[in-house]
């Protein structure tokens, strides 16, 4: 029993390999989380784009948007038409701070069922464009071809605890 065959040898090598990068990736020691800061530091300078400004903008709901545009929440067109608004001037990136928790209710399609259900009346919204009936779907489509980015609520039923947090 001498030595080890060849092929075996080399499957040791491959899998102690391996298991070294994995233990890297998975403890990551300072010099690596350092070197990968680095390297992505020079992957978004070589994509920079020179042409904005470099200013962030804060888009608030304020008291005035409220008396012009009514009652928070918005149906979910208008914020879709907001932020078309905003693509049209070049915006390069857009983070939506607004929880989509629920069906927009105000859609015709929620609103026609909501009637039925509740006073069983039937109503219909003749020469209404199919594409509007569901105002979830058309911030969905502006969404999809935007430079658009929502939020995430991680919850998962129990109480908010500050110790022993997994997620960063």
């Amino acid at each position: 029993m001498g030595r080890f065959p060849k092929n075996l040898t080399l499957l040791l090598c491959g899998a102690a390999i391996v298991l070294v990068f994995a233990a890297g990736q998975i403890f990551q020691p300072l010099f690596l989380q350092l070197f990968n800061g680095k390297v992505y530091d020079v992957a978004l300078n070589t994509v920079h784009n020179s042409q904005t400004t470099g200013i962030p903008v804060v888009i608030d709901v304020d008291e005035k948007s409220l008396e012009e545009l009514g009652q928070w929440p918005w149906p979910r067109y208008r914020i879709a038409i907001l932020l078309e608004k905003l693509k049209a001037l070049g915006v390069a990136s857009v983070g939506l701070d607004i929880l989509f928790s629920e069906a927009d209710r105000s859609s015709p399609r929620a609103v026609q069922s909501d009637l039925k259900n509740d006073f069983e009346v039937d109503v219909s919204w003749a020469g209404l464009p199919e594409a509007l009936q569901d105002y979830d779907h058309i911030l969905g489509d502006t969404l999809k071809a935007g430079p658009f980015v929502l939020g995430y609520k991680f919850f998962d039923g129990s109480p908010a605890q500050s110790e022993g947090c997994i997620l960063h």
